[in-house]
């Protein structure tokens, strides 16, 4: 079954879903503010700060100096999952911290890692 967008002037609706346009041509990437709801069909976002344009610029050659998780290896759900759970970030903030040695916060993490990805290796 293919969805059906509609387009109105101050909208469009697609797959159920009304996506209100006001203001579109004035917000920017980056710009911050609150969403205005007046009766009516003219939602908008009513912009309160905006990033300076160049604020983003050093991002540009990125890929030349960053990587993703699981770098050099192929990023997969397992990686994710270490990442996004702060695994390694925790294990730092452990030893930082003094509520466990480096050694014993090491171990932790090894520990979670490897509970992360035999999880993974069962469901592949």
């Amino acid at each position: 079954m293919d969805a059906v967008a509609t387009v109105r002037e101050d909208r469009f609706h697609f797959d159920g879903v009304d996506y209100f346009r006001g203001h579109a041509a004035a917000v920017q990437l980056g710009d911050v503010g609150e969403r205005k709801d007046p009766a009516g069909s003219y939602s908008h976002l009513a912009v309160r700060a905006r990033l300076p344009r160049d604020k983003l610029a050093i991002l540009q050659d990125s890929e030349a100096w960053s990587a993703s998780p699981g770098y050099p290896g192929p990023s997969w759900p397992a990686v994710d999952e270490v990442y996004n759970d702060f695994v390694i970030c925790d294990m730092m903030a452990k030893a930082a911290t003094g509520q466990m040695s480096a050694e014993d916060s090491v171990k932790w993490a090894t520990q979670q890692c490897e509970a992360i990805y035999k999880k993974w290796l069962e469901k592949a």
